[in-house]
């Protein structure tokens, strides 16, 4: 436990990994906020949770999200605030107005679009001697089609957009065929990536950094996903290699805050970055009590980098009910599902914090009403009034 009790405002309450955050600090002994524009969300019920206040869409209301925020701090006399969410985007525009009232733990605008866009991130990722993945930046609709028209037909690729996040609208293209739905929009000021697809296995990390210096990190395989979007089965695994290129990553960017990539490990061996996000992802699922992730955040020296336990095997229970069954398309593979079911501990569920995981329930219904009432998918309700697509 950490020496002193300091007071952290989290935004984001929606989010798992908010909840799981929040517990370990406060097991730690820390004061913990939580700040959402969702009337409906997990930490709500949370006893790990001393106050929740309720703020304006930073989306929509980008400004009053921010003043909210900072009446807050004021008031409560928050020493960190830590955006778990793609609200962090808004928190970095704004990172000189709320640096001055406590430490924040992300980076400013710029760096966080440098690494949000991917076409950027690729680039800087290919300067620093990274294999990347062949990509084209599209600007047109004729531009993709007839990019696509000067390959060879037996190759596969990916459509995503610039900006976009668990995947929800990623295109495959496959036999040279072009076929897209109508939320498919390609302009030069939403640009689309051409990516080639990968054959391998995908690996996410997840670290913190203050100042350029690593203080935790993780790794885990993706197994079982949310559609062909996040993970929802965590499980960590040793990969030097990866520590190595993200020591060498937030050292020269004098990084702050939270930071996650996405990986592909190829059938010739190379580590190829996809993607990153500059903020908490579900692996912070890994870090369980004894593994002392809050010290990152409140100890001024650590004598090494913060690791969880090689035995954690944390899951998304109602996650695995749905889309882990629906994604197993073999035998092999639903007993898989099975034995990483009776084996996996749920990550929402805790007996001395039970209400959390039974307010899923309401929480899906309101994410349900919402989907209903915007025509989008369940998996983009999540961060409809939190994302950040660019000025």
């Amino acid at each position: 436990m950490s020496t002193k009790e300091q007071t952290f405002l989290l935004t984001g309450g929606r989010a798992p990994a908010t909840l799981h955050f929040a517990r370990l600090l406060s097991k730690a002994g820390h004061r913990v906020l939580v700040a959402e524009s969702n009337s409906v969300h997990l930490c709500k019920k949370s006893k790990a949770v001393s106050k929740t206040f309720s703020v304006p869409a930073p989306r929509f209301e980008p400004e009053k999200f921010i003043q909210s925020l900072e009446a807050i701090i004021v008031t409560e006399h928050v020493d960190h605030l830590v955006p778990m969410c793609e609200e962090v985007f808004t928190v970095g525009k704004y990172y000189n107005v709320l640096a001055n009232r406590c430490k924040v733990w992300t980076e400013s605008g710029d760096k966080l679009q440098k690494v949000h866009n991917k076409w950027l991130f690729l680039k800087e990722a290919e300067g620093l001697g990274n294999r990347i993945p062949e990509t084209y930046l599209i600007c047109t609709q004729e531009e993709l089609i007839e990019k696509v028209g000067s390959f060879s037909a037996n190759r596969s690729w990916i459509l995503k957009p610039v900006y976009s996040r668990f995947a929800s609208k990623v295109v495959f293209i496959q036999n040279g065929e072009v076929s897209l739905d109508d939320y498919v929009e390609i302009t030069p000021a939403f640009p689309w990536l051409l990516q080639e697809y990968l054959l391998g296995k995908q690996f996410c990390t997840y670290s913190v950094a203050d100042h350029g210096k690593l203080l935790a990190h993780a790794t885990y395989q993706t197994t079982f996903t949310a559609g062909i979007g996040s993970s929802i089965t965590f499980q960590p695994t040793e990969q030097p290699e990866l520590k190595r290129d993200i020591t060498d990553w937030v050292s020269k960017h004098g990084w702050s805050g939270q930071i996650a990539f996405d990986w592909i490990y190829t059938s010739s061996g190379e580590w190829v970055p996809i993607e990153c996000n500059p903020r908490a992802t579900s692996g912070i699922h890994l870090f369980m009590e004894k593994d002392q992730l809050e010290l990152a955040f409140t100890k001024q020296e650590l004598n090494q980098v913060i690791a969880p336990s090689p035995r954690t095997k944390q899951m998304l229970s109602l996650a695995m009910l749905t889309y882990g069954l629906a994604n197993c398309q073999s035998f092999a593979q639903v007993w898989d599902w099975l034995k990483t079911l009776s084996r996996f501990r749920d990550a929402v569920f805790r007996w001395n914090d039970p209400i959390p995981f039974f307010y899923q329930l309401p929480v899906l219904y309101f994410m349900w009403k919402q989907s209903i009432n915007h025509r989008i998918p369940m998996t983009e309700v999540s961060t409809y009034d939190i994302e950040w697509n660019g000025d």
